[in-house]
């Protein structure tokens, strides 16, 4: 129950501790309950039958035995009719105590029947009498077998009406945590959209949260800003610059002068400034997308764009002799997206396939729906990435191979942007040396077609 309460919700969990520990304090109960009920019956029971012993002696001391019909054995004996009860004076050789109270069995016309039998020893006319006085426990069991059904059935009563109260009550005292967490939390999908709006509430607990929520997101918000700013501010401050080299050394390859080691110099240095630039344009892009500035507002079919970044990187899939298979088991069309990007995407996830497949490789490109989701997989044979670098391998710069000098670290968190702009999932699978599979879950409203339509 612990293990399987960390997943559940705070409201169910009071909901379950409640009920847990009544249906304790019903077991509890239910193990006292026999003992108690035994308790009170049998002290109103040796209530009765000590009246009854009284009644029976003021009797006798006023009228003698013969008003209880004492026979000639000086002994009397009264049974009802059903042997629920009985009394019975006997000459006794020995004075006794004042009472006492015992259960034993009483044979009767040969019968044989528990009872509660109080006994007392009392002297009349010189003689020892012994006065016993009885009743039947049958009738006490079926009461008390009634008593105690009759109690559990109405613990059950008050346990259920307990449980949906308490259910009520948590669920009203926790609204407006649940309207934090919806509000707040999960509405927001970035932070430039948290709302900072307080939330009515009358636990101050709940008002120190959201407070609490909004200093944080402040912070991040501000945070959020400057780093966009500038990453967007120092990329344009540094295209320019980057362009004015690159002219300035075309310009010097033209001159017949130059040695061969000036020029690959030169060389060198244009290929330093491509990489520069490229990196400056990622993280440009990455801060574009991050701020919403692309328009959602084209239609692409996923076979299409697929073939498309296929027939773009043919030269590299060329060179690295890998072979490629597009299997989609059903057409899915896009809408409401920016085709650049999502080109992008695909992109970089088919063009790292690429690159860390083994030469000779294959990469297999799957799609259909999945339930009520539409799905592509990206599967290559390639070296595989161990499952504790599958947070990683979405962070800028981090790259897991350090010997591969093709790439800057930059494409898988590209990739992850875009799919993130689209409300796209990537989920990643991967065992090292055999490959991985990165899988596209697509949302199943961006689609024109449904399945079966």
């Amino acid at each position: 129950l612990i293990n399987l309460s960390t997943s559940l919700k705070l409201q169910t969990k009071f909901a379950l501790f409640n009920m847990v520990s009544k249906i304790l304090i019903v077991g509890v109960l239910g193990a006292l309950l026999p003992i108690i009920v035994n308790q009170v019956v049998y002290s109103h029971m040796d209530d009765r039958l000590v009246a009854k012993m009284n009644k029976v002696l003021k009797i006798i001391e006023k009228g003698g035995l013969q008003e209880i019909k004492n026979d000639e054995d000086c002994s009397y004996g009264n049974y009802n009719l059903l042997k629920e009860e009985f009394i019975n004076v006997t000459a006794f050789d020995k004075m006794g105590g004042e009472y006492e109270i015992i259960n034993a069995n009483r044979k009767l016309e040969n019968e044989e029947t528990k009872y509660r039998i109080l006994s007392k020893t009392f002297v009349y006319d010189n003689q020892i009498y012994k006065l016993e006085i009885g009743e039947g426990l049958i009738s006490i069991k079926e009461l008390n077998k009634t008593v105690q059904s009759f109690l559990f059935k109405i613990m059950g009563i008050v346990i259920l009406i307990s449980i949906v109260l308490d259910i009520g009550f948590v669920r009203y005292i926790l609204r407006p945590l649940n309207s934090i967490i919806e509000n707040k939390l999960k509405g927001t999908k970035h932070p430039a959209t948290f709302d900072f709006t307080m939330h009515p509430t009358n636990t101050s607990d709940f008002r120190d949260l959201q407070q609490s929520i909004n200093d944080m997101m402040y912070k991040i918000q501000n945070a959020f800003t400057i780093e966009k700013e500038f990453i967007a501010n120092v990329s344009h401050e540094l295209i320019t610059p980057i362009t004015i080299l690159q002219s300035k050394f075309e310009n010097l390859l033209t001159d017949q002068t130059l040695s061969d080691q000036t020029v690959q110099k030169i060389v060198e240095s244009q290929q330093t400034l491509l990489r520069l630039n490229k990196i400056i344009k990622s993280l440009l892009m990455i801060s574009r997308i991050e701020n919403e500035q692309y328009e959602k507002a084209d239609e692409i079919s996923v076979r299409e764009v697929l073939q498309e970044v296929i027939n773009a990187l043919d030269e590299r899939i060329i060179q690295r002799k890998v072979s490629v298979e597009i299997n989609l088991l059903e057409e899915f069309v896009i809408r409401n997206c920016n085709k650049t990007l999502l080109f992008n995407m695909f992109f970089n996830l088919i063009s790292n396939a690429i690159k860390y497949n083994k030469e000779g490789g294959m990469i297999k490109i799957s799609g259909g729906y999945d339930e009520k989701t539409y799905f592509v997989d990206i599967q290559d044979t390639g070296t595989g990435i161990d499952a504790k670098h599958f947070t990683d391998i979405f962070e800028r710069f981090k790259r897991l191979n350090k010997n591969n000098e093709e790439g800057f670290g930059l494409g898988l968190p590209i990739a992850k942007t875009i799919a993130n702009f689209h409300e796209i999932e990537i989920k990643v699978s991967s065992e090292v040396n055999v490959g991985s599979t990165f899988r596209l879950i697509f949302p199943i409203y961006t689609s024109v077609e449904l399945p079966g339509s």
